[in-house]
């Protein structure tokens, strides 16, 4: 099997003050996966030291010195885990807008409260911020600790000494494609290169971010299953060039189709979370309350749009759906 192409990708945000633990009422312990939690605009979490195809070099940098861990207890799993360990997965990036919280992610921030209760966690973003975020995915979590407080250190220091301990063991088992924790980021695309410097534009001193693969973010795991994985899952398919992709229904390991060009109209690609005149005329050509706020009820509305007419269920304002549900602004 092929690997599918691989993006650099560049980091663009606002930083979060170093050292403050933020707790946002966008921030939930737990949704329902139908419901999205979303944080207002914060940081893009996404690697800066170069991803991996199969085979191909890892742009790496001098090496920082691992987290010691300090012997806080480690919880165990419910399963009897297998010998052999999952299939590590490359590098799959946010490349669809669909913010709901997946249940591999809610399980594995419920386990890491296991760990610090005095806590929480978030998941799902707006797809409206910048740069590319397996937030917006509902595949990355973000555990609220404080690396300027010692006792907390010490725990988040012994949680990713856990999940990166002998080779990576734990971080596989739950599908961590990669964390990020107090100025530095560890991936399972380098797995020897350990943990290398983080320069972003949050230097993650008031929370650990975990991104997930496919697998691990729908709980498909050793960890939960007892079963290691022999293929990995590589998420959705673009189907239009330059938007995004599918929402994610099911798992999928071979190569998506090549991306065909969409129609253009005179609307721009609107996405969740997106205010404005174009979504209020969408709501009226869809039949939904005119709020001008493309929310959550919008969203659902695309989504059965979309599905009624037999394309991409994307749940954007995509230029497809706007030539179907506007034809006279095809151009």
């Amino acid at each position: 099997m092929t690997s599918r192409a691989r993006v650099v990708c560049t980091l663009l945000a606002t930083a979060l003050a170093a050292g403050t633990v933020v707790v946002t009422p966008a921030y939930a312990a737990v949704r329902p996966l139908d419901q999205p939690t979303l944080r207002p605009a914060a940081d893009a979490d996404v690697p800066i030291v170069g991803t991996s195809g199969r085979g191909s070099a890892i742009a790496r940098r001098s090496p920082t010195k691992p987290p010691v861990p300090t012997g806080t207890p480690m919880p165990t799993p419910r399963v009897a885990l297998p010998a052999a360990l999952d299939r590590l997965a490359d590098y799959s990036p946010q490349i669809s807008c669909d913010p709901t919280d997946k249940p591999g992610s809610i399980a594995y921030g419920e386990l890491l409260k296991s760990i610090y209760p005095q806590t929480i966690y978030g998941i799902s973003r707006s797809c409206t911020e910048s740069g590319t975020s397996e937030h917006k995915d509902g595949r990355a979590v973000d555990f609220m600790i404080n690396a300027n407080d010692p006792a907390q250190k010490k725990i988040a220091d012994d949680i990713v000494a856990w999940l990166t301990a002998n080779q990576g063991a734990m971080a596989r088992r739950l599908g961590v494609m990669y964390l990020i924790w107090n100025r530095q980021i560890w991936g399972t695309w380098d797995i020897p290169g350990g943990w290398q410097p983080y320069s972003g534009s949050s230097p993650h001193t008031d929370h650990i971010h975990t991104s997930l693969t496919w697998d691990g973010a729908m709980k498909n795991t050793s960890w939960w299953t007892g079963v290691a994985l022999t293929t990995w899952d590589e998420g959705p398919c673009q189907v239009y060039q330059g938007e995004p992709a599918a929402i994610y229904t099911a798992r999928r390991i071979d190569d998506c189709p090549a991306a065909v060009a969409p129609p253009k109209t005179t609307h721009p690609s609107t996405v969740h979370g997106s205010t404005g005149t174009e979504v209020t005329t969408a709501q009226r050509l869809l039949g939904v309350a005119t709020t001008g706020k493309f929310d959550w009820t919008t969203w659902m509305a695309v989504r059965r749009y979309q599905a009624a007419k037999g394309i991409a269920v994307t749940g954007v304002l995509d230029q497809k759906t706007w030539s179907l549900l506007d034809p006279a602004s095809l151009r």
